[in-house]
């Protein structure tokens, strides 16, 4: 028996793609139907069939990249087995380390937060996605200060901290270009978060 293939889930797929790549590539209100269109490689008709218009695209596209962002993030962050020293270094090697499709995502980010004040459901989503990933890492941070891993601290301080370095590390490279070796970079950024942080490798204080 042929397997049935789901043509309007293959070319929705495609449509959102498209528009998310121009999205981080020029931004939004940049971007027209005729661009999504050539991007996608499929008629106008084609596209008017799937959204109805922008807006609709745009909402669709959020709802994408979410899911995306949720199934990077949160199972490292959910990982009870793994230090916070392992889970951050992750994080710092996945941006610093970052491909095309890393860049593209940090990028898209910033024409969303763009669009926060003007379109409230943006801005709302945006409020969301930052809220769960604050309470997520001050999960984990309140899981290393249990198990020795760092110096007891406020966990939701240090949580809100880390998430602003490492945003401003995701933006940075997806914007600018250092003239030193990503390595490198690694390695100092890792060294200031065990500073910071007091880390032990893993192993309790004494």
């Amino acid at each position: 028996m042929m397997v049935r293939v789901d043509v309007h889930a293959i070319r929705r797929e495609q449509i959102l793609c498209a528009a998310e790549r121009l999205l981080a590539q020029k931004g939004w209100s940049r971007t027209t139907f005729a661009d999504i269109c050539k991007e996608a490689g499929i008629s106008n008709g084609v596209l008017t069939y799937h959204f109805k218009d922008k807006d609709e695209i745009l909402l669709a596209v959020l709802q994408k990249v979410s899911c995306e962002f949720q199934d990077k993030q949160y199972p490292v962050l959910e990982e009870e087995s793994q230090s916070l020293q392992s889970k951050l270094a992750q994080f710092v090697n996945d941006n610093l380390l970052a491909d095309e499709k890393q860049r593209e995502f940090c990028l898209l980010s910033l024409h969303l937060l763009s669009l926060a004040t003007q379109k409230p459901e943006i801005g709302q989503w945006m409020s969301q996605i930052h809220t769960e990933s604050f309470q997520q890492t001050q999960v984990s941070v309140e899981q290393a200060c249990v198990q020795g891993q760092i110096e007891v601290r406020d966990p939701a301080a240090v949580a809100a901290v880390l998430i602003m370095l490492l945003s401003g590390i995701s933006v940075t490279t997806a914007v600018y270009d250092f003239p030193v070796p990503a390595e490198k970079l690694i390695d100092e950024v890792m060294t200031m978060i065990r500073r910071y942080l007091k880390m032990d490798d893993g192993e309790k204080h004494t």
